[in-house]
C-alpha cells in the first residue's frame, strides 16, 4: 500500500481497493513522502472512510487527535464490540475526540456532572458497566481520576449509536431537521454562515446530536446546585454564547414543547463559544 495522504506522524491515508483508508500506528508517517509503501509492520488500526458521511471533518478531526487517545479508544471500542451489539467503528473517532476533551479538563481540575447518570446506571446496565470499565482504563493511561459520570457519558456515546441502528432512517431524518433548526437559530444570531468542515462544527454537531436524542425520547432533568454556579459564571464569561443558547431554548420550547434545563444550557454555551472563538 502507498502513502495517500499524511495527517501526522501517525496517521496516513491509502487508497487499497478503490477505498480510502485510515492507517494508524505510531511514527507510520515518520520521514515518510506521499507515494511511499507503508511500512506494514507499523500498523496499529485501520478503517474505511466511506463509512462516514463527513469524511473530510474526520480527516480534518484525526490531525487534533493525539495517537495516545485514538489507541484508547480503540481498546476501548473492541471490548464493546465483543460484549454489546454495536458498530464500534462509527463512533471511533468521536469517542476519540470525547476522551482527549475529558482529559483534557480533568487536568485543568474541571470535570462536568452528568444528571442522566442515575437513569443510565438502572435502565442501560450493561452500557454503563462498560462505562466504567472504560473509565477504569482512560484514568490508568492518563494518570487521572475521572468522575462515575464519566461513565454515564461514554455509555450515551454507545447508546446514540445503538439508537440509530435500530429505528433506521426515521430517527436519523427527524435529528438532522432539529439539529438543522438549531444550526439556523445559531447562524442567524451571530449572523455567520459556518464552515461545516471546521472540527469546532463537527463537535458541535456530535454535542446536539446527543441533545436530540433526549429530546426526541422525552427526557429532562434539572441542574445540580454545582451546575447551577458554572452555568452563572458562564453566563458572566460568555455573555454572547449564553444569549444564543436562551434563543436555542425559545426555540425549542415553541417548536418541540420541550424544556431545556439549566443543564443543557451550560452544555450549549460552551459549545457555542468554542464554535464562535475558534
Amino acid at each position: 500500500m502507498e502513502i495517500f495522504k499524511i495527517l501526522n506522524n501517525n496517521v496516513v491515508t491509502v487508497i487499497d481497493h478503490k477505498q480510502e483508508k485510515v492507517i494508524m500506528g505510531r511514527g507510520i508517517a515518520y520521514q515518510a513522502s506521499i507515494g511511499d509503501t507503508l511500512d506494514e509492520s507499523k500498523i496499529q488500526k485501520i478503517f474505511v472512510l466511506s463509512h462516514y458521511d463527513d469524511a473530510d471533518r474526520i480527516i480534518s478531526l484525526l490531525q487534533t487527535i493525539p495517537l495516545e487517545y485514538l489507541q484508547v479508544s480503540d481498546v476501548i471500542l473492541k471490548e464493546a464490540k465483543k460484549t454489546l451489539d454495536i458498530d464500534a467503528d462509527i463512533i471511533f473517532i468521536s469517542l476519540s475526540d470525547h476522551i482527549k476533551g475529558v482529559v483534557d479538563r480533568a487536568r485543568k481540575g474541571i470535570q462536568l456532572r452528568n444528571p442522566l447518570l442515575p437513569d443510565i446506571r438502572r435502565f442501560y446496565v450493561k452500557e454503563f458497566e462498560f462505562g466504567l470499565d472504560a473509565l477504569q482504563t482512560i484514568n490508568q493511561t492518563f494518570g487521572v481520576q475521572l468522575l462515575e459520570d464519566e461513565a454515564a457519558f461514554i455509555a450515551m456515546h454507545l447508546l446514540v449509536n445503538m439508537e440509530d441502528s435500530q429505528n433506521g432512517e426515521n430517527l436519523a431524518y427527524q435529528m438532522t431537521q432539529i439539529i438543522q433548526e438549531i444550526i439556523q437559530v445559531v447562524s442567524d444570531f451571530y449572523q455567520i454562515e459556518y464552515n461545516e468542515n471546521s472540527v469546532d462544527y463537527y463537535r458541535f454537531i456530535m454535542h446536539l446530536r446527543l441533545f436530540t436524542q433526549r429530546l426526541l425520547g422525552h427526557q429532562s432533568y434539572e441542574a445540580n446546585e454545582d451546575d447551577e454556579d458554572l452555568l452563572a459564571a458562564l453566563k458572566r464569561k460568555y455573555y454572547k454564547a449564553y444569549q444564543c443558547s436562551e434563543k436555542i431554548k425559545q426555540f425549542i420550547k415553541e417548536a418541540y414543547a420541550y424544556d431545556i434545563t439549566d443543564e443543557e444550557l451550560l452544555y450549549l454555551t460552551i459549545h457555542i463559544n468554542r464554535l464562535n472563538h475558534a
